[in-house]
């Protein structure tokens, strides 16, 4: 009796952080870089950013001048989030672009609360903006991560030629890093321009991948402290598995001193009993690289949570 009531309590425990491990990831902000998009689209940023927030997706900023760029490019439409289908309207009946915005940004919205319900990744969300909220459903009844199989098979099972299956890679090919996160962050880094190109260069392969509990290797997936082990030893440099044993085996760096390639760390961002809960890669620009949120990406800190949990800096040992 004595040993199953241990059992119980350890499935309870490990629950817990579970949930709570997850409600960190939804605290999470921007995980993307800077949308790469043209005048014509850059002139609505404040507007999508004003919309965005009001609708508690300001985090998201960047992919919706994506999908802006994507839906409208260069027609010369004035429906530039192509929304009006959204609303059970025929194609660009919206014709103010300022409609459009909150018509789109709100659906957008409705989307990634409904996919934070379904624990689904990234790219299902940004899919789910072509295809519908159905396509939520599809992904969380497959593993809850989006592919171009799974695109592919839902729009199959619409009767062929529904949506754009590839519509994911379509947004995302207009949003790339920021200058410090790429040459600038390299020539900036305490571990040298090519050992940090090394890291970042492993850990840009998984940039939109989901978060995983307990993850470690690319065929797990990745939580925090998961992604950092693995990244840095493809790089030689060799790292405890948890963010609290990082922490412990780092050397501690003043805010001041921080640079690109070290580890920045959280307490505090789930119950557990470790004091460092979180983890992240330092990229410069007040911004880190981590697996959280809606998956693996950038993320500022100076979204309140982080400042809220912000611990310090660690620098590694090469």
């Amino acid at each position: 009796m004595k040993k199953i009531i241990i059992a119980v309590v350890a499935i309870f425990f490990i629950i817990i952080v579970a949930v709570f491990g997850y409600k960190q990831q939804q605290e999470d902000n921007n995980n993307f870089g800077k949308a790469n998009i043209p005048a014509a689209v850059q002139k609505w940023r404040p507007l999508v950013s004003e919309v965005a927030n009001k609708y508690k997706v300001g985090n998201y900023t960047e992919v919706l001048l994506a999908i802006v760029y994507q839906e409208s490019g260069d027609t010369g439409t004035n429906d530039i989030m192509q929304s009006s289908e959204s609303e059970g309207l025929p194609p660009n009946s919206i014709v103010d672009p300022e409609t459009s915005l909150n018509v789109g940004i709100k659906y957008f919205s409705s989307i990634v609360q409904y996919a934070d319900k379904k624990k689904c990744d990234l790219a299902t969300i940004i899919q789910s903006y072509n295809f519908g909220q159905g396509y939520v459903d599809y992904v969380a009844s497959n593993g809850g991560k989006s592919t171009k199989e799974l695109a592919e098979s839902f729009s199959a099972s619409h009767g062929g030629g529904y949506g754009d299956p590839s519509y994911y890679d379509h947004v995302m090919r207009y949003v790339s890093m920021t200058d410090t996160e790429g040459e600038e962050g390299a020539s900036q880094s305490a571990l040298g321009s090519d050992l940090y190109k090394k890291i970042m260069g492993t850990a840009g392969k998984f940039q939109g991948e989901a978060y995983v509990f307990g993850g470690s290797n690319p065929s797990t997936g990745f939580d925090c402290s998961g992604l950092t082990q693995y990244v840095y030893g493809q790089a030689g440099i060799n790292l405890p598995r948890t963010a609290q044993a990082q922490y412990d085996a780092t050397s501690k760096v003043a805010p001041s001193d921080v640079k690109p390639g070290d580890l920045v760390f959280f307490q505090g961002t789930y119950q557990c009993g470790d004091y460092i809960t979180h983890v992240g890669i330092y990229v410069g620009g007040n911004k880190m690289y981590q697996s959280g949120g809606h998956g693996i990406g950038y993320t500022s800190l100076d979204n309140s949570f982080w400042k809220a949990h912000l611990a310090g800096y660690g620098r590694v040992r090469k």
